[in-house]
């Protein structure tokens, strides 16, 4: 791969890395978001059995709900949006049909190694990815056989009767998906693998002459 052409994949990845941190942060702020409303809500609807606590968490027991769809809406959002970054770098260094293609096979095995990325990278796994934006034809399988299409909820609520009712489940506090019949994926460590690879992708632009040395640089 000539220099020019590297540096421009380079410096893709690098933003892409970059993004990855903005909506890892944003998302983690979110699920914050909704974790203090959960508790605020369940400590009102226990003091709704007692008649002087009652009157006191009223407008806790209104606005928690509010805030916690909020949350929720913006949660889904940024994941919504991370994960089409995650296919952009994913499709950068694991193209489709790599076997198939020499072009894109040389590209991508430039690049892994450039960036020191092996074969088994999380970035491989575009399957939550799949999963989250085909959500269509998962309904299409699963909307006649659960309760609901989708749940966020805490670890410690997550139970048999929930994941037995959910098609899709968002743990909050794990940052984890879990899809009936497929399995659960991690997004925590999703954000760390594509900022780290942003971050690498940045080193290789600071030693990019060493790679590509300037016309009459010495070697």
């Amino acid at each position: 791969m000539d220099a020019n052409t590297e540096y421009k994949y380079l410096a893709e990845l690098r933003f892409l890395g970059g993004s990855v941190e903005y909506y890892a942060r944003a998302t983690r702020e979110q699920a914050a978001r909704w974790l203090e409303a959960e508790q605020k809500q369940h400590a009102a609807l226990r003091a709704a059995f007692d008649y002087e606590q009652r009157a006191k968490t009223f407008e806790q027991a209104q606005s928690a709900p509010v805030e916690k769809q909020a949350a929720a809406a913006e949660i889904f959002g940024h994941l919504e949006a991370f994960l089409g970054v995650w296919s952009r770098m994913s499709l950068l260094l694991f193209p489709q049909n790599e076997a198939k293609d020499a072009k894109r096979a040389a590209r991508a095995t430039h690049l892994r190694s450039v960036l020191s990325v092996p074969t088994t990278h999380l970035l491989s796994n575009r399957d939550l990815r799949n999963k989250w934006q085909h959500f269509d034809e998962v309904l299409d399988d699963l909307a006649g056989t659960y309760r609901l299409s989708q749940l966020l909820v805490r670890s410690d609520r997550f139970d048999a009767v929930a994941r037995k009712e959910s098609i899709r489940v968002l743990v909050v506090d794990k940052l984890s998906v879990e899809y009936a019949g497929v399995g659960t994926f991690d997004v925590d460590p999703m954000f760390t693998a594509g900022a780290d690879v942003g971050r690498r992708a940045h080193e290789a632009i600071q030693t990019w002459t060493d790679r590509h040395p300037l016309p009459g640089a010495k070697v």
